[in-house]
């Protein structure tokens, strides 16, 4: 119990805020300089602008697909836009 008491004896007194404290003339203290340390190197190489990106297995890079009509075969548009009659068997 005497150790306690005396641990907790001392009151702890409010200081004042930091713009009122005396100024020391002593620069502040910097953090120190991050360095690279030694690792693996990256795996993947930097790709440039404009190569393409890598697409999940399993789909399509929509990039270097050209849509085409069902309908009548031409470029850039699809059946649901497509201007050419309906031509149906019937």
């Amino acid at each position: 119990k005497d150790t306690y008491l005396k641990a907790y004896e001392y009151d702890l007194q409010p200081i004042n805020r930091s713009h009122e404290w005396t100024k020391s003339g002593i620069e502040p203290v910097l953090p120190p300089i991050e360095k690279t340390m030694p690792s693996k190197p990256k795996k993947n190489r930097r790709k440039a602008k404009n190569e393409p990106k890598k697409v999940k297995s399993g789909q399509l890079n929509r990039a270097s697909l050209i849509m085409r009509c069902r309908k009548c075969g031409g470029e850039g548009h699809n059946k649901r836009s497509c201007i050419q009659p309906n031509t149906t068997g019937t």
